[in-house]
């Protein structure tokens, strides 16, 4: 199957198919020592604290997958995981591990208040724990394996409290991404390892990595080409696989910068979904409409406005359900100026808030709020070195305060994109910041 998805061979709807990311992945482990990928692999979970699974595993261990097994323990709902793994050590202690794994859809069950364990995760953890039992394996753990940016946190609490509260009794459940296994595959000498690397890349289940300059120099790239001057004549008999025999140094370099602005944009994207997992985790949610949920760019497809064909910026816009406060946050990307004017000279990544008179319903907020709010760093601070800039409402001139009667304050942040190297980094240089600050705007008044 990894050859199949490697030579396209797949639709999209089957590539997306969780059995068949789950029999690749674990199937392909299956085939190598288990220190060679599953251990190191799940070495990255971690728990709701941030505590790693690692330190619970033996370095070094045979293991015995039991793939789709129905599970139907006592008295619990029953419960089919993707695999069991049994870990034998050195000493000859067992270890069992459970695997969930979800790719683009999300637990199958959730809490029924029937007294008994039917989340999901937890009604899983419930069969495994009198599976193990009987089987006679003291250390056992469930790991929760998605395609998630950030720790799926309110999925996972959920879990836990279902069977907490059923119970009695903890449940510890542990998290890993798809997205951990290219990185640790990257330097595989085994040839299914790096075509399971390969496969990954494919389906696109990585981390962000930062965003680079062209490996070429721009000055190189940018090549002064016009439309009206370049020969479109194509000889009436020529082969078709002697097409790209004409293709020019100019049109391969086009053709190179355009490549490059898709990568580009990839990982933009990525970042933006790593933001969003982590708001998500912080109790913020989208507040794009649903007719324009994944709506993220400034952009044009007008004939008329080819300029915007490339988008000047990415974002993303949030609020808090159900809190009194009207605070809105927003996460974005400044890729380019507009051609109006010239105000930061390489793309930022930047986040902000933006609080509102309290006697506004929220409804009118999410009625006006315009995409553009999101560029405002550089319009109000010249600074970009990460640092919160504040911008109340009392110190704005009374034009402004005409203009926008509802606004109480604004803040934000900016850096250069290319000093986010990594997911951590969004965390930290990004996120944390403007969540620390939105928790001390959340306690003044904007009466």
């Amino acid at each position: 199957m990894l050859q199949a998805i490697l030579k396209g061979k797949l639709t999209p709807e089957e590539e997306r198919m969780e059995d068949i990311l789950t029999s690749n992945v674990f199937g392909a482990l299956k085939y190598v020592p288990a220190e060679d990928a599953l251990l190191p692999f799940l070495c990255k979970a971690i728990d709701c604290e941030q505590q790693p699974l690692g330190s619970q595993l033996p370095s070094k261990a045979t293991a015995e997958y039991d793939f789709w097994p129905w599970l139907h323990e006592g008295d619990c709902y029953p419960a089919q995981p993707d695999v069991v793994i049994t870990l034998k050590d050195q000493s000859g202690d067992y270890t069992a591990i459970l695997v969930e794994a979800k790719y683009l859809s999300g637990k199958s069950t959730s809490c029924d208040g029937s007294g008994k364990p039917f989340d999901q995760l937890a009604r899983e953890w419930d069969n495994f724990v009198l599976y193990c039992r009987r089987k006679g394996i003291r250390k056992y753990h469930l790991v929760f394996c998605t395609a998630d940016l950030a720790l799926p946190a309110t999925d996972i609490a959920e879990s836990e409290a279902d069977f907490r509260r059923s119970r009695q009794s903890e449940c510890k459940i542990h998290w890993v991404s798809w997205r951990s296994l290219p990185d640790l595959l990257s330097s595989a000498r085994k040839p299914i390892l790096s075509d399971l690397r390969d496969v990954l890349l494919k389906l696109g289940l990585h981390f962000y990595e930062g965003v680079e300059p062209p490996s070429e120099p721009m000055e190189e790239l940018l090549v002064p080409w016009r439309f009206d001057e370049f020969d479109w004549t194509v000889p009436a008999n020529i082969y078709s696989e002697r097409i790209a025999d004409m293709a020019t140094d100019d049109g391969a370099k086009i053709l190179r910068t355009i490549q490059f602005l898709r990568g580009f944009t990839k990982q933009v994207s990525l970042y933006l979904r790593t933001a969003e997992d982590l708001m998500k985790n912080a109790g913020w949610v989208c507040i794009h409409p649903a007719s324009n949920r994944n709506v993220c760019i400034s952009s044009s497809a007008s004939l008329e406005h080819p300029e915007s064909w490339i988008p000047w910026y990415a974002f993303r816009f949030y609020m808090r359900p159900n809190k009194e406060r009207n605070v809105m946050t927003f996460v974005a990307v400044l890729l380019d100026n507009s051609e109006s004017y010239q105000i930061f000279e390489e793309p930022l990544a930047t986040a902000g808030c933006f609080a509102f008179d309290p006697k506004l319903p929220r409804e009118e907020i999410l009625r006006t709020y315009r995409y553009d709010w999101c560029t405002t760093h550089p319009l109000i601070s010249q600074a970009s070195d990460g640092a919160i800039f504040e911008d109340p409402w009392d110190k704005w001139s009374e034009e402004d305060k005409i203009a926008s009667p509802y606004f109480r304050y604004q803040a934000t942040l900016g850096l250069p994109l290319t000093e986010i190297k990594n997911a951590g980094d969004i965390e930290r240089k990004v996120i944390q910041p403007l969540l620390g600050h939105v928790e001390m705007v959340e306690q003044r008044s904007f009466a």
